[in-house]
């Protein structure tokens, strides 16, 4: 979600104007695919986006990426983060999983402090990477690369979104946000509120 939203940006919804994207290997950016927002979760940092009748994607080699089940995982399985790093061009990093799901406080693209769950890894990540690919040794995804921990002393430290988050959570912008004129993530509410009625020592 970050990567398409900008404060800045003159749309209602403050997502960027124009959206492209690239196949591997358009390293000089020379043949962009136009995409649409259909709806997203600054929340999760989601984003889902969609791709019309583009002869250029039906002329590749690309295939749809399987997911895997993010439950599965194992620490210090291997992965391979696959994004955008510097703007110049698709490229690889390979590492491992460091902790299979931990819970980390970030700042979304809201400036909103939200405690996110993630998988942690150490393949080199940068700016750019966010929103690309973080793939098992079988070259199914396991997550969506979004944060690095960017702190004096520390490095290699990656986060991603893990699969199942992210079936769930496309699935809500599916059912709540295709066709429609909403483009939020749709999220239940419990309204149950508690008292002291008692207490003793």
């Amino acid at each position: 979600y970050h990567v398409v939203y900008n404060e800045s940006s003159n749309t209602e919804n403050q997502i960027v104007e124009s959206i492209n994207v690239h196949l591997y290997g358009d390293t000089y950016f020379t043949s962009p695919i136009e995409a649409t927002y259909i709806g997203g979760t600054a929340t999760y940092d989601l984003a889902l986006l969609k791709i019309t009748g583009s002869e250029l994607i039906k002329n590749s080699y690309a295939l749809q990426a399987e997911f895997a089940d993010s439950e599965k995982i194992s620490l210090g399985e291997t992965v391979l983060a696959i994004g955008n790093p510097g703007t110049d061009g698709s490229s690889v990093t390979k590492g491992i999983v460091n902790v299979v799901s931990e819970q980390v406080i970030m700042d979304t693209a809201k400036d909103e402090e939200v405690n996110m769950h993630v998988i942690r890894y150490d393949a080199a990540v940068n700016p750019g990477n966010s929103g690309g690919g973080l793939f098992n040794a079988e070259g199914k995804l396991i997550g969506i690369v979004n944060a690095k921990l960017v702190k004096s002393g520390y490095e290699g430290t990656g986060y991603a979104i893990p699969s199942n988050l992210v079936q769930n959570i496309v699935q809500n912008i599916l059912d709540y946000c295709y066709g429609t004129q909403n483009e939020s993530v749709v999220r239940p509410y419990l309204g149950i509120y508690t008292k002291v009625v008692s207490s003793f020592a």
